[in-house]
């Protein structure tokens, strides 16, 4: 039988914060987990979460270590922080040495998503199989057919391919670009996504990059912005293009000519 003296301790220790270097921070995660650990695995994870302008960690030793180990006490950390919108991308071979060790040594929620269960989840309904409250395991062939296969929508999406081609990623999938359709409609307008909003969403004061990062010497870059701001700048950007298309995209594919010019000439070289 659990007291009101147990259940306010138990909150106390599932609640309280500490060091990112502590050992405590992991203690309440692992506390049920049926793993033999070795500091060398504990000083690892913790190595993980030590600065808090990381945005992750790679864990690699030589074989044999307990890399996987490492990664579980990561990942339950960041289970018991409510944080489940978890996805490893492992070589097929390896799918179930991780599920065997996430569910049977730390009690992780797991999922194996392969073709025959991501069709499965479709057909029952399901047409976000990769966001479901499991970890999600996948192979790299399958995450990448999978995330060619997602329609992308941008906004002057060339720029935006260029800045990840430069840290070594290609961004696939990308199906249309609202400047694009902008132009193939009206070419001698301007492009830029303030006109646009103003001319097809009646949208006005948008949020400019001057306004959260500053201009000339004040300016900082884009990672020292605040996040509360960060996010309400890119979130706006993200809807208002979403908007654009479904205004712009009945009127590029009503057009025979446009629809070509869109799909043949310009996407293609965008």
């Amino acid at each position: 039988m659990i007291t009101d003296y147990h259940a306010k301790y138990y909150a106390h220790e599932l609640t309280k914060r500490c060091a990112s270097d502590s050992v405590e921070k992991l203690a309440g995660a692992v506390a049920s987990a049926q793993v033999d650990l070795n500091p060398h695995q504990i000083d690892a994870a913790l190595f993980a979460f030590k600065s808090p302008l990381s945005k992750g960690a790679l864990l690699a030793d030589e074989v044999g270590l307990g890399k996987t180990i490492e990664a579980g006490l990561v990942l339950s950390q960041k289970w018991a922080e409510r944080k489940h919108r978890i996805l490893i991308i492992t070589p097929a071979n390896l799918r179930k040495q991780w599920y065997q060790e996430l569910s049977e040594k730390f009690f992780l929620p797991c999922r194996i998503l392969e073709s025959k269960s991501y069709n499965a989840a479709i057909k029952q309904g399901q047409f976000r199989p990769f966001e479901i409250p499991e970890i999600v395991i996948c192979s790299y062939q399958f995450a990448k057919n999978k995330a060619a296969a997602r329609i992308k929508v941008g906004q002057n999406a060339k720029y935006d391919r260029h800045v990840f081609a430069n840290y070594g990623i290609t961004v696939r999938g990308v199906m249309h670009d609202t400047l694009l359709q902008s132009y193939v409609l009206e070419s001698h307008q301007r492009h830029d996504m303030d006109a646009l909003a103003t001319r097809f969403l009646g949208a006005s004061g948008l949020l400019q990059y001057i306004d959260v990062a500053g201009k000339g010497a004040s300016s900082i870059p884009f990672d020292q912005v605040d996040i509360a701001r960060a996010a309400a700048y890119s979130a706006e950007d993200a809807d208002v293009t979403l908007q654009l298309h479904g205004a712009l995209a009945p009127r590029v594919e009503g057009d025979a000519k446009l629809r070509r010019i869109y799909g043949d000439i310009e996407i293609p070289v965008a």
